[in-house]
């Protein structure tokens, strides 16, 4: 979902413009950084999360 973003975002400011390997190498360190905060930061919270509230039941 994540990289989604990032070609909306870039598309928005005119990335395409460049060099396509340029863009390509962007995109994808883009995405790479994207994805591994949206894992610390929220995916692994609300895995613990819900495993807390399931051991209550």
């Amino acid at each position: 979902m994540i990289h989604q973003l990032t070609l909306l975002y870039s598309a928005a400011v005119g990335m395409f413009d460049f060099n396509p390997y340029v863009y390509l190498v962007f995109a994808f360190v883009a995405t790479l950084i994207a994805s591994m905060l949206s894992f610390k930061y929220f995916e692994q919270p609300m895995n613990k999360w819900v495993k807390r509230k399931l051991q209550r039941i």
